[in-house]
């Protein structure tokens, strides 16, 4: 093929082409395949992929293809957003470290398999210029701009950059219109689409008829989704939309999430989103019964189970709660006291003036409201509390720190010689204040109360879901 990262000839790309497309096209070959996604903060996730290969059927690809099935296999593991991984690592199933295909041959083999698809629909692939096969291999090699991955996404009339034909080859006259015609064949348009975005992460394999286990362990980084009013109260639980390439890849299929330390998961989910979207003119609706997953939910993970589902662009999406334990309830028990203490003494001024009486033992109370601050701000921040929890109970802590200076500040009306009804009004608003505060905390617990209590009351249940479908 000369140059790595060249046009290539369709002669020496041809068996490569048509094993890689083969080996896309049919899942058998992945007897198993098992994920665990875990939050390491609000913008990196954590993936743990066991992978059964099947080396037999692999090795019938391979040989209907055309390829020798006794020479190390370039084996697509699956298919990944490009992008920053932060980690990666892949291993033999006896923990020996494996190398991955780099990009230029992860390339390479995406060029030659829109190739063989495009042999496949009938159009003359050797007789494809330079430039057409090397702006194959350049929307497959390079990343795209963000302006070509969000038209790619979201667009229904967008010209794409990453697309343009190369101009530094030699190319017949009218070359330009035969490359915008092949993008009228589906096929081909599909697969321009997947690889201008995604990659393959791909290993050389030599297989035999045993089943091959391959491991490996990626860390990707991921825009944190924007927190709603409701959801920053703690009102609402917490909703993303998580990517699951590796869905409906395998023959059988096992999908964990793990919820983030101080969290459950509320819901967990499977979507479909074929094709483009477009913002605001989406239609939701039940896939058809042949699409449907097993699902199970315990308040510390989840996990879908699917079994020749087909492929698609499948989404988990999950909902996912603070747990009261570690900060709702105490916080709760700490501002409920404050604002009984807070009433009494409201009261206290109110029917004998016993706060400014000269005979009252008044510095009791200002000591005890000084260490109201100081107990609070135990619930105010919590070293190594995960970072998406710290995101979900920012706006509660805040408001129970504003509590405690509230009640502080009521103190400080006492150091200060306030008395009669005025002293009596700074403490019935420092009670409404902590009532309030009070009242938002109440509310919280009993959400994810109540959720928790949901959740673990079906636990021990599989259920039977349909895939939603998003389409235009």
């Amino acid at each position: 093929m000369g140059d790595d990262q060249g046009p290539g000839e369709w002669a020496e790309l041809e068996t490569l082409g048509r094993v890689t497309l083969a080996m896309l096209g049919h899942g058998s070959w992945l007897a198993r395949r098992v994920e665990t996604v875990s939050f390491l903060d609000s913008s990196r996730l954590e993936h743990r992929v066991t992978l059964d290969l099947d080396g037999r059927k692999i090795r019938e690809i391979v040989r209907s293809s055309g390829g020798d099935p006794d020479q190390p296999i370039l084996v697509p593991l699956t298919i990944l957003t490009k992008g920053l991984l932060l980690d990666l690592d892949l291993r033999a199933g006896d923990g020996r470290a494996m190398p991955v295909a780099v990009s230029d041959r992860d390339a390479r083999a995406a060029q030659a398999a829109i190739l063989a698809q495009l042999d496949e629909v009938g159009v003359g692939v050797g007789a494809l210029s330079k430039a057409i096969r090397q702006s194959i291999f350049n929307a497959a090699y390079k990343r795209p701009s963000d302006a070509d991955q969000e038209g790619l996404t979201y667009a229904t009339d967008f010209e794409v950059e990453a697309w343009s034909l190369a101009q530094d080859l030699s190319s017949p006259e009218g070359e330009t219109a035969r490359w915008a015609d092949l993008f009228k064949y589906p096929e081909f348009f599909d697969l321009m689409v997947t690889f201008t975005l995604r990659f393959m992460l791909m290993a050389s394999l030599t297989c035999t008829d045993e089943v091959q286990i391959v491991k490996y362990r990626y860390v990707e980084s991921q825009q944190p989704s924007e927190l709603l009013l409701f959801e920053r109260l703690g009102g609402e639980p917490f909703s993303t939309l998580l990517p699951a390439p590796g869905v409906g890849n395998a023959a059988r299929e096992h999908l964990r999430i793990d919820a983030p330390d101080g969290m459950f998961l509320e819901s967990l989910y499977l979507w479909d989103v074929p094709g483009l979207l477009t913002p605001g003119s989406r239609k939701i609706r039940p896939a058809q019964g042949a699409r449907r997953y097993e699902r199970r939910l315990i308040p510390e993970r989840g996990v879908i189970y699917t079994s020749g589902l087909g492929r698609g662009e499948y989404y988990v999406a999950l909902s996912m709660r603070p747990k009261v334990q570690t900060f709702l309830r105490p916080s709760q028990l700490t501002v409920l006291a404050s604002f009984v203490f807070l009433v009494a003494g409201a009261l206290a001024q109110t029917f004998g003036r016993r706060l400014s009486s000269p005979s009252s033992n008044t510095e009791a109370a200002v000591a005890l409201l000084l260490v109201v601050p100081s107990v609070m701000s135990a619930f105010l921040a919590r070293a190594g509390e995960h970072q998406l929890l710290s995101d979900l109970l920012r706006w509660p802590r805040l408001a129970v720190g504003a509590s405690a200076y509230i009640s502080l500040l009521a103190g400080g009306a006492m150091v200060v010689h306030v008395a009669g009804t005025p002293l009596a009004i700074v403490w019935y608003v420092a009670a409404a204040i902590t009532g309030l505060v009070l009242l938002l905390l109440v509310v919280v617990t009993r959400a994810s109360g109540a959720a928790m209590r949901d959740v673990q009351r079906d636990a021990d249940k599989t259920e039977f879901e349909n895939v939603v479908t998003l389409e235009l």
